[in-house]
């Protein structure tokens, strides 16, 4: 057996020390040394501290399943909270710390008289059965939880719906990775291969949340700024004859036609000035102008071309275009320098076949009423904004 995919099932009086403190309200001082634990979210201060220790702090009564806290060092708890504090090496507190917040009130919910539960009593948390991974799964658990909850929180200056994507994508991959089944039922098969064993998916969502690094488009990809073209030279369309693709919005930014061609491919184009930060996908030959950039990827087996483009076409919005008086520039210098999440290139291929499907039903609705054009731009957007939201660094 694997030893990385081996699970157990303790207890949490089986390999953690479970006590309440001794403090009260009157031992609070507002500019104290030490943090001082109580049974609500805040954490007040005190002069004077019982413990010295890694413990996780829950409320005995009050906010009970809904109020906990990670402490590393001194501090002072109240004679109503109680302290976690995990015996085993081979535990991380931390992991612990994510399990109970993610499961704890659910179990008090089930064993509690009535609908809610106002207290608990040390056997309670004794008898909480936790699922116990290699260390090394606990620690890339932990490693994976801490970044997002820290984006989670880490929202200032971002607008509402950012604030909602990171908050979804942290508890997407909360509720993946503290699931594991210690039941024999038919809706959890799934979740395992065999009893005692962590599944394949499982072990697949984990390596998909630690392998999304970000990498700046300077590193990953090749960019071309287009050339000037004289307008002299610009002919009307003709079946020998070549797109030259600019910065302007209409006519898909086709300002006419040449024979000759400069690039034969996919590639991703920009417009650097006018309008900006505009993104098409280019496919077949073509020439750009120099108003427009280009970009294709240097190794296409890490970064995909089409999914560089569904990326650009969701966050270009969200990336600052400056300019020289009153006329908007997106130079190649400030294209290198912006940031693209890189998941495994099979995850970037099934973003882009939903993304694609998606897009091909959008514009295929000259046809239809305008209440049809709104609902499938809104599902192509809905879906793009969900698949493409990856982490920061």
């Amino acid at each position: 057996m694997n030893v990385d995919r081996e699970i157990k099932w303790k207890k949490l009086g089986e390999f953690c020390e479970i006590g309440t403190g001794n403090s009260n309200r009157k031992d609070e001082v507002s500019d104290g040394i030490y943090p001082f634990f109580v049974r609500s979210k805040n954490i007040l201060r005190s002069n004077k501290y019982e413990f010295d220790e890694t413990a996780i702090i829950i409320p005995g009564e009050g906010g009970v399943g809904e109020i906990f806290h990670f402490i590393e060092g001194k501090y002072s708890l109240h004679q109503r909270a109680y302290r976690i504090k995990v015996l085993h090496t081979n535990i991380n507190s931390k992991f612990i710390y994510h399990y109970l917040t993610n499961w704890f009130k659910e179990y008090i919910l089930n064993i509690a008289v009535g609908a809610t539960a106002t207290s608990i009593r040390k056997p309670m948390i004794e008898d909480f059965e936790i699922p116990i991974p290699s260390l090394n799964i606990q620690n890339r658990i932990v490693k994976i939880l801490d970044k997002f909850s820290e984006l989670s929180e880490n929202t200032k200056g971002l607008l509402p719906r950012e604030i909602q994507q990171r908050q979804e994508q942290y508890k997407y991959y909360r509720d993946k990775l503290l699931v594991f089944d210690n039941t024999h039922s038919p809706e959890r098969e799934r979740e395992r291969d065999v009893a005692g064993q962590l599944s394949r998916e499982y072990l697949s969502i984990l390596e998909e949340a630690e392998k999304v690094e970000w990498k700046t488009i300077g590193e990953v990809c090749y960019l071309r700024i287009g050339r000037v073209i004289s307008k002299k030279d610009i002919q009307t369309f003709d079946e020998d004859r070549h797109p030259v693709y600019s910065s302007q919005t209409i006519n898909d930014g086709i300002v006419g036609y040449l024979k000759s061609y400069d690039y034969n491919g996919i590639y991703v184009s920009w417009t650097t000035r006018g309008n900006a930060g505009f993104v098409r996908l280019l496919d077949g030959k073509f020439t750009i102008t120099a108003n427009a950039g280009i970009i294709w990827p240097k190794d296409q087996y890490l970064l995909g071309t089409r999914f560089i483009y569904h990326w650009l076409v969701k966050n270009m919005s969200n990336i600052s275009i400056k300019g020289i008086g009153v006329i908007p520039l997106f130079t190649l210098e400030q294209m290198k320098l912006v940031k693209i999440p890189i998941p495994p290139i099979e995850t970037q291929n099934k973003i882009v076949k939903i993304l694609d499907k998606f897009s091909e039903l959008t514009e295929g609705t000259k046809n239809s009423l305008p209440k049809e054009i709104k609902l499938r731009k809104q599902q192509y957007e809905y879906y793009r904004n969900k698949l493409l939201d990856f982490p920061k660094e």
